[in-house]
């Protein structure tokens, strides 16, 4: 019983320490300002995105190379770059029935993120 107990109290604190751990708060992106080309693979082929950072934010992305279906990819090519620009974040939804070219798009801007200097984790936020 008393082994018991304590497991039960030891996985209490780690449950308890994730959360503190989860909660603590995650410096902001310090880009280094300019224009980076980043890619990934999309449903047909590689995805190039142009992205410009200033030294604290996103401030633009636009889609300069692909090889998608336009009938299932322009909506994340419409959607995607201003859900990013206006969470500041690669943590947002995928556009429904575009979703492999909503991920390519993240994943391209991570790309272009990290020759900005920044770790892409940091990111998802």
């Amino acid at each position: 019983m008393k082994k018991a107990k304590m497991l039960g109290v030891g996985a209490a604190l780690v449950v308890l320490l994730g959360f503190l751990v989860g909660c603590a708060s995650v410096p902001p992106a310090s880009f280094t300002p300019g224009t980076y080309r980043g890619y990934a693979m999309g449903g047909h082929g590689p995805i190039a995105v142009e992205v410009v950072f200033s030294q604290a934010s996103i401030v633009s992305i636009t889609v300069v190379a692909q090889g998608e279906d336009p009938d299932y990819a322009a909506p994340a090519f419409n959607a995607m770059p201003g859900r990013i620009i206006a969470a500041q974040s690669l943590a947002v939804d995928t556009v429904a029935g575009a979703t492999a070219t909503s991920r390519a798009i993240i994943h391209a801007v991570s790309d272009a993120a990290h020759q900005a200097g920044v770790n892409p984790m940091s990111l998802w936020r």
